[in-house]
């Protein structure tokens, strides 16, 4: 089997990519019953590893495997890039933008699965992704650069496919314990799903009479909506790509070992899956793009749920037509369109134009505007950082600031990942050194709770810790468990109030107030105090507790939102900017100069 020069067109393959791409815009819609739609990705994977193992001969060279690959893909790719990026100009705010920009960068290099790992998980709603189905595009084309050698040493060594896929395997579950984003985005944590499309494409042809066999590895497909995952999940139970991935991707490879009944391949339903199959690489990529475009909202993120009839029949005719669009005019039109010179200069061409588009975008909007839009980008890096957990995957504290004087904790949800660097700053003016928990939910995440602060606060040699979560989550057992567990313990405890959170994003409210969108009501600080009455009441109670009250550094009584200048101090509903974390800077100087003095 590794040496056909060709191979015939196979109905039951165009059926299992129907199977897959429904599957995915079915997630993509929201539609009840298919929140696993994404495994669909892995039914892809599947089939590339057996396809291009069928392609390849020994007679191939890599260069012409590379430029048949780009032939096929790149023509619709940069295409759907680019209408992506002209429609994104029109339709969206440079808040928005930006990111879209970024992501055209990425994906012009065939990286955009790197790009969106060192962003957010893939199913947080936060950022405005319109590509971002464009990762797994960047999964298959790095496996193909690489594939030339992964073929060469299966062929020359027996073993070496088995070795490549359980080794690939092995590192993919030990990366969802430690970091799922590694495991979702990275080509080493999926080379064992391309292995299995690769291992039943050196198989022996299996008979006719034995097709029926194929049906089961169907129905393992089918069973996706069944399985219970969650994508970003550290389990290997729950999480992804983990053991329901290599439930489909075996039925995938089950699949396509037996193949199909040919009554079935040729029956009514068979022959429109093959349709849908023969159009699924461009359906695939214009359909997310008119979701998320479609569903815009300035400063909120990606939505693609339909709401409405309406709204599905919108929907669906336009991803029909312009998958038809982009079928018959750039994928089926590769063979004259493509020519490896043209594509280079079409994919530079690309990100140069983007650059551009953003920079024209920006001067169409006045100062305060563009103040705003840049709330977004005035951020830190998330948590400790994209190498921190690769290096330290044990650790679950990093370290954020020096100091020779004593180290001090910083424990928080995301109100502290927002503070810390504004924190570190005012730790090492005294001479005391930071540490962050790694762990998005300290003292709320399983394993995480009073006893484990005690431990490491103990072990790394912290003289106090300091509490920071939103107002959502500050609740009474967690401060207790956390003052319990530091009783006695020599470490100074104290709580740092949340800042005052809003019930919309607080730069779209801003931008909307500018152009006659009506008035942003600002909370007070009698409001605030009744939001956190019941932490204060337990803690005037509670000496033991520090508080740090940081209301009345942004009400007076009036609570602001941004600085004298239009400086944001927020970039979404809660999350203080690098600007607005500043103004904390008075209250946590003065915390950390006691410290200092008691020391």
């Amino acid at each position: 089997m590794y040496h056909l020069k060709h191979i015939d067109y196979r109905g039951d393959i165009q059926i299992y990519r129907a199977i897959a791409v429904l599957q995915v815009l079915l997630f993509h819609l929201g539609i009840l019953g298919f929140h696993a739609g994404f495994l669909g990705v892995d039914i892809f994977f599947v089939i590339s590893g057996y396809l291009m193992t069928m392609l390849y001969t020994p007679s191939t060279t890599p260069t012409e495997f590379y430029v048949r690959r780009a032939r096929r893909l790149m023509p619709a790719y940069f295409a759907a890039i680019a209408f992506t990026m002209i429609a994104g100009y029109y339709l969206t705010l440079p808040t928005d933008f930006r990111q879209l920009v970024t992501q055209i960068l990425f994906a012009s290099a065939l990286l955009s699965n790197i790009g969106f790992w060192l962003q957010n998980s893939y199913f947080s709603q936060a950022e405005f992704n319109p590509l971002l189905h464009l990762w797994s595009l960047g999964v298959e084309c790095q496996f193909y650069l690489f594939f030339p050698l992964l073929i060469f040493i299966a062929r020359k060594w027996r073993l070496a496919l088995s070795a490549m896929g359980v080794g690939s395997l092995a590192l993919c579950l030990w990366a969802v314990l430690i970091s799922p984003k590694l495991s979702f985005f990275m080509l080493p944590m999926r080379v064992w799903e391309f292995a299995i499309g690769m291992w039943a494409a050196s198989q022996q042809q299996r008979p006719p009479e034995q097709r029926w066999l194929g049906l089961i590895g169907v129905a393992g497909m089918l069973l996706i909506p069944l399985l219970h995952v969650q994508g970003d999940d550290s389990s290997i139970i729950m999480g992804h790509p983990a053991l329901a991935a290599l439930f489909v991707a075996c039925a995938t490879g089950m699949a396509l070992l037996f193949r199909l009944p040919e009554n079935l391949i040729d029956s009514f339903i068979g022959k429109l899956l093959q349709r849908i199959g023969n159009v699924s690489y461009s359906l695939y990529l214009v359909h997310w793009p008119i979701l998320v475009l479609a569903h815009y909202v300035p400063f909120g993120g990606t939505r693609t749920n339909i709401s409405g009839i309406t709204d599905i029949i919108v929907c669906a005719a336009l991803i029909v037509v312009a998958t038809l669009l982009l079928y018959f005019f750039f994928e089926r039109a590769g063979a004259w369109l493509f020519s490896p010179l043209r594509i280079v200069f079409v994919a530079f061409l690309l990100a140069s134009f983007a650059l551009v588009l953003e920079h024209f975008q920006l001067q169409r909007f006045d100062k305060g505007d563009n103040q705003i839009f840049a709330a977004w980008t005035d951020r830190a890096t998330y948590r400790c950082g994209k190498m921190f957990r690769l290096m330290h995957p044990r650790k679950t504290i990093c370290p954020i600031g020096d100091g020779d004087k004593g180290n001090v904790f910083l424990i928080g949800d995301s109100k502290s990942d927002s503070i810390k660097q504004a924190f570190a700053l005012q730790a090492s003016r005294v001479g005391l050194a930071t540490y962050f928990a790694v762990d998005n939910d300290p003292l709320i995440t399983p394993g995480l709770d009073g006893q484990w602060l005690l431990k490491v606060a103990h072990s790394n040699g912290a003289r106090a810790v300091f509490l920071h979560y939103s107002i959502g989550n500050l609740r009474l057992p967690l401060i207790e468990e956390a003052r319990r567990a530091l009783a006695n313990s020599g470490i100074t405890l104290f709580l740092v109030l949340p800042t005052p959170e809003y019930s919309g994003n607080v730069p779209h409210q801003l931008y909307r107030s500018r152009h006659g969108g009506g008035h942003f009501n600002t909370e007070n600080l009698s409001e605030y105090r009744r939001e956190v009455s019941k932490v204060t009441i337990y803690l005037h109670n509670t000496p033991d507790i520090k508080v740090i009250d940081v209301a009345p550094l942004f009400c007076k009584p009036q609570c602001r939102v941004a600085d004298a200048m239009g400086n944001v101090f927020y970039f979404d509903d809660e999350h203080l900017t690098l600007t607005g974390a500043n103004v904390l800077a008075p209250a946590i100087a003065a915390a950390m100069n006691g410290l200092a003095s008691d020391w």
